[in-house]
C-alpha cells in the first residue's frame, strides 16, 4: 500500500487540465516593424477554438484578435489601430491548423494562418498569405507537459504574427 503513494505522487505531478493561451504571451517582444504603414487598420480573426479542460491549449479568436492588436499598438506597424466601421485596411487572420503534439519532453507545435490585407475603399484584397511557424518549448522550461503544450503553442502563434507584420511592412500600401 505505502509503495503505491510515490507512484500515485508522480501520477499527479504529470497530471493536469489544459489552460487557455494567454493574449500576452502571443506578441512579440523584440520585433521591430521595418516601416510604418500611415493607415488606420481592424483586425478580425477567425478558426481559433476554445480550451477544453480535458483537452489540448487552443487559441480561441478573441485571444488570437488580443494578440495582434496589442503587436500593432506596441510596434506601431500601422498609424492607428481602429474598430471596422473606421479603418482604411483590415487585417484578417485565420487559423488553418495547429499541430501539437501528444507527448514528449521537448513540445514543438506548427501552425499554419491564413492573413488577408483588405483596403476597405474598393474591396480591394492588398496582400493574402498563409504563413507556417513552429516553436518549441523544452522539459528546462517548464516541467508539466500541458504548460509546455500551451508555452510552444504560443510561441509558435507570436512567432506567426510577427512574420505576418514584417511582411506588411514591405508593403506599399
Amino acid at each position: 500500500m505505502y509503495r503505491l503513494i510515490p507512484l500515485v505522487l508522480v501520477s499527479l505531478m504529470f497530471a493536469g487540465c489544459a489552460s487557455p493561451t494567454k493574449p500576452t504571451a502571443m506578441v512579440p517582444t523584440e520585433y521591430v516593424p521595418g516601416k510604418i504603414q500611415p493607415y488606420a487598420v481592424s483586425v478580425s480573426v477567425a478558426g481559433g477554438q476554445e480550451t477544453s479542460a480535458l483537452g489540448k491549449s487552443n487559441v480561441a479568436d478573441a485571444d488570437l484578435k488580443v494578440a495582434i492588436e496589442e503587436t500593432i499598438l506596441k510596434t506601431k506597424a500601422f498609424k492607428q489601430l481602429v474598430k471596422v466601421g473606421d479603418a482604411d485596411y483590415e487585417l484578417s487572420a485565420s487559423i488553418m491548423t495547429v499541430n501539437q503534439p501528444s507527448v514528449g519532453f521537448s513540445f514543438t507545435v506548427k501552425t499554419d494562418i491564413a492573413w488577408k490585407l483588405r483596403k476597405i475603399a474598393g474591396d480591394q484584397i492588398v496582400w493574402r498569405k498563409v504563413i507556417q511557424s513552429e516553436h518549441t518549448t523544452g522539459a528546462g522550461e517548464a516541467f508539466a507537459g500541458v504548460v509546455r503544450l500551451r508555452m510552444a503553442t504560443e510561441g509558435a502563434i507570436k512567432n506567426n504574427i510577427e512574420l505576418a507584420l514584417k511582411d506588411i511592412a514591405t508593403l506599399t500600401l
